[in-house]
Formats: C-alpha cells, structure tokens, sequence
C-alpha cells in the first residue's frame, strides 16, 4: 500500500519527466505572429523564426519551411514579399509557391540547433495569413521534425479623402471672391508630409482664375496660388505638412462665366498619389440669373428606364429678350450610356434629343428661345448603373457666352433580375452601338416573339414566331435607346441597344 508521500512523490517524478519530454522535443516558432497594426502594401515586418535543438541528434540537417494555407493562396501567393537574411545584411528573397511553400536555408540544409533567423516581409493584400512553419530533413524525405501553426492579421490601408465645397457653391459669378474649403480626411496617412493640388481639366482656364490659400485655419491670410502650364496649382510649403483631418481654406475668382472642371489631388512629398476628387464649377455672369434641375440627386433612378425631370431657369438681369439655349454636357464616360428627350414647346409630345461624340445636348433651336424664367420637361433614360456628373449652362446665341450655370450629378441603379437567358441560352442583341441592321440571336431557341421598343415604351418592330435569329433594319430609328424583348412560352428575356 503506497503511503501519501510516497504517490505524491510518485507524481513529481512523472511530471518532470514528462515536462523534460516535452522541452526535449525540437521546436521552430516566429515573431510574425505577434506583429500588430500590420497594413497591406505599406508595412514591411522584421521577424525572427527560432529553432530548438531538443532531443534530435547533434548534426540533424534540416530545412525551414512557410507553408501558407489560405484557401485562395494560389492568388495571395505572389502577393507575399518575403526576404530572408542568408548572411549579415545580405537579404535573399523567399518566393512563395502557388502551392504557399517558401523554403529557407542552404541548399544541403543546416544542422539544427538553438538558433534565430532573420526575416522581413510585406503583405500586398489584406487578410488573415495562416501558416505552418516546419522543420523538415534536409534529404527531402520523412516526416517534419517540428510544427508550428501561426497566423498574422494584415489590415487594409484606409486611404485618405479629399473633396471641396467649391461644387456645391450656389450663385457664384464672375469677378466675386468666394471662399471654400478642401476637407481632408487623413485616415491612416495620418502624419504623411503632403501638398494640395488644384488641377485644371482645361489649363487654358488658368488665365481666368485667381486662387488664394491660407495655411492658417482658424484666422485665415490667403495668399495667391500660380498655376503652372499644366493647369496645377499647389498649396502648401516644399517638402509638404503633416496630414491631419483638417480643412483647409481657399479663395477663388473667376473672370470668365462658364463650367470649370477641376481636380484635387493630395499628394505625399515624394509624389505619391494619396486621394483625388473630379468636381466642377458653374460660374454665371450675371447676378440672379440661374439654371437647375429636379435630376440633381433624384432618388430611386434606375437604368433602362425613362425618368422625368424639369430645367427651371431664371433671367436676373439679363436683358429681356435675350436669345438662348440650353447646353447639357455629360462626362466622357457616360457617352453611349444616354438618351434624353424634351418636350415640344407648346405641346405635350418629347421629341429626342442628340448627344454628340463629347458628351454634349443641346436644347433649343439653333436661333434660340427667349431667355425667361421658366420651366422646361425633358426624359432621360441611363444605359448602365452609375453615378453621371453633368453641366448645364444657359448659352447666349449672340456670343455663345455663359450666362447661368449648374454642375449636377445623380446615382443611377440597376433594375433588378433583367433576364438576358431563354431555355438556358443567352439570348446575344449586336452591335449594341448601331446606324444599320441589328442582329438578334436566340441561339437554338424557335418559335419566339421579338420585340423592339424606344426609351418611352414605343413598339417600333414586332415579330412572331423567331427561329434562331432575327434581323432589325434600324435606319428609320431616331438616335436613342431601344429595348428588344423576347417571349418563348413563360419565359422572357429582356437586351438593349442604341442608335447612333
């Protein structure tokens, strides 16, 4: 019968042999792990990855081994820079395999002891890193002689923000001085040296702008800005300050009415791009005189649907009589993507209007309309979802000189669940840009119903009993948006094209 002592003895001997066991055993482990606020692309990580003799043989040759597990490491792979130092300051870069394997140490191996290694790396996409570091044979056979599974999180970098008050001045005319400010948001560029830039989409327009900055905040002195033959004008000493949330005071006049497209750029020190914003200015000649629409922010916009809105002006003190037209001028990239169409003076009918090459409508008969206060309809239907920045500006015929202005924009959504499949075959309308014939093609679909309708839901072509294909002679079709719908038993697929 074992006395107390004698099992409690019993006990510590056990323990200790076990933990002797245990510390005997070869370790590898890193200090990645423990690496924190770790950013994608910015943050280059020194770490050491230890190894433990323990109870292996003096003289085991070996490997080191980072297996990265992610489920999508064959795309993170070659996102990971990592570098090992194979003598004192001589760095060898570790690839890492599609597979997530990146091997260190000679080609031969090196015999496994007590020992730390130096590594860097730098992580160019956020995620969480999962890895295995191992100890493997140096013949390239048998079982790891030690395991570790570690992870790293890296964070992506929250980018800085600019915008400007600039767009969203109301009534701004020429030869007045008008203060806005530049808001930035430093987010984790927090610290970064960094200049403002103001840069002109027309450099020609430099000659028409007085800029003015104030690096003191609170009481502000402006002094002037010079725009360079690029259109660019910096605020801020050489060498830039240090990011903050802040905003930053301008004070700007124009001598010229007219849009003016600008942007601001916040760039670090050494060039780098950190955040920039597109805006525009509308800048009138006139006290009073002004131009608006009910599309500027208008809710619940969607594509391939005509919306209604209305272009309310005023003449202020323009003289009475005045002839003018309306110029809508869209960004580039909404070139193609729309159609508009305005109500016929005097009557209830729209009629189309043509959107040039440049983005540019314009409203009114080449003679012009008198300039009044007054309220015009128009219909405008959006090809894709996004969001359409635009311009309309109240042009005098005389001398095609600006007298009211507006820089608007609206959101544009997609119309949900627009089936573009019949009998599981995608139903293919092109081109999609046409002047001539346009191909609809069913595939291996029969027997089905084509129809053509414009922007405001008229049946332009109608066919039954479709085999295959179909071709639609557009000639006769005025410039715009048509819709081709396609019925084949209880299934309806919908495509769009536009005449150019």
């Amino acid at each position: 019968m074992k006395t107390p002592v004698r099992m409690l003895f019993a006990v510590l001997v056990a323990l200790f042999f076990c933990g002797a066991a245990a510390a005997q055993s070869p370790a590898i482990s890193s200090t990645l792990k423990d690496a924190q606020n770790v950013k994608a692309k910015e943050t280059l990580v020194n770490f050491t990855v230890t190894t433990t003799q323990g109870n292996a043989p003096a003289g085991t040759m070996v490997k080191g081994r980072f297996e990265f597990t992610n489920a999508n490491i064959a795309y993170k792979a070659p996102l990971i820079d990592l570098e090992y130092e194979e003598t004192a300051n001589n760095w060898k870069k570790l690839p890492v395999s599609t597979a997530g394997a990146a091997e260190f140490g000679p080609a031969t191996g090196f015999a496994l002891g007590n020992t730390s290694f130096k590594f860097r790396v730098r992580f160019n996409a956020a995620d969480v890193y999962n890895y295995n570091l191992k100890l493997v044979p140096a013949s390239g056979t048998g079982d790891p002689v030690a395991v570790a599974s570690e992870s790293v999180t890296v964070d992506a970098v929250e980018e800085a923000i600019i915008n400007s008050t600039l767009d969203v001045i109301e009534g701004i005319t020429i030869n007045k001085e008008v203060e806005f400010q530049a808001i930035v948001n430093a987010q984790d560029r927090q610290g970064d040296l960094v200049n403002v830039v103001m840069k002109l989409k027309n450099p020609a327009q430099a000659g028409k702008i007085t800029l003015k900055f104030s690096q003191d905040t609170e009481n502000p002195v402006y002094s002037p800005l010079t725009f360079n033959d690029q259109g660019e004008a910096k605020a801020g000493p050489e060498g830039g300050f240090p990011l903050e949330g802040e905003a930053l005071r301008f004070a700007v006049t124009f001598t010229e009415a007219g849009i003016y497209d600008y942007t601001f750029l916040l760039l670090r020190e050494d060039g780098t791009l950190l955040a920039s914003v597109d805006e525009k200015a509308a800048v009138a000649e006139f006290e009073g005189t002004a131009i608006s629409s009910t599309l500027n922010n208008k809710a619940d916009v969607k594509t391939n649907t005509a919306t209604d809105f209305a272009v309310t002006t005023a003449r202020g003190a323009v003289e009475a009589n005045t002839p003018v037209r309306i110029k809508f001028t869209f960004d580039q990239a909404a070139v193609g993507k729309v159609t508009m169409q305005a109500q016929a003076a005097g009557g209830t009918t729209f009629e189309p209007m043509t959107i040039s090459n440049e983005g540019v409508a314009f409203y009114g008969p080449e003679a012009g309309f008198t300039f009044a206060d007054a309220t015009t309809n128009f219909k405008i239907t959006f090809a894709e979802a996004n969001t359409y920045r635009y311009a309309m500006q109240v042009i005098r015929v005389s001398d095609n000189k600006v007298l009211a202005a507006a820089s608007e924009a609206v959101n544009v959504t997609g119309v949900t669940a627009v089936k573009d499949e019949i009998e599981n075959t995608r139903i293919r309308v092109y081109p999609t840009l046409a002047n001539g014939a346009v191909t609809v093609d069913l595939g291996t679909v029969r027997n089905a119903q084509v129809t053509v309708v414009d922007a405001l839901g008229r049946t332009m072509v109608a066919l039954d009993k479709v085999d295959e294909k179909a071709e639609i002679n557009t000639t006769a079709f005025a410039k715009g948006l048509y819709f081709v719908r396609i019925v084949k038993g209880g299934e309806v697929a919908i495509s769009r094209f536009i005449v150019r």
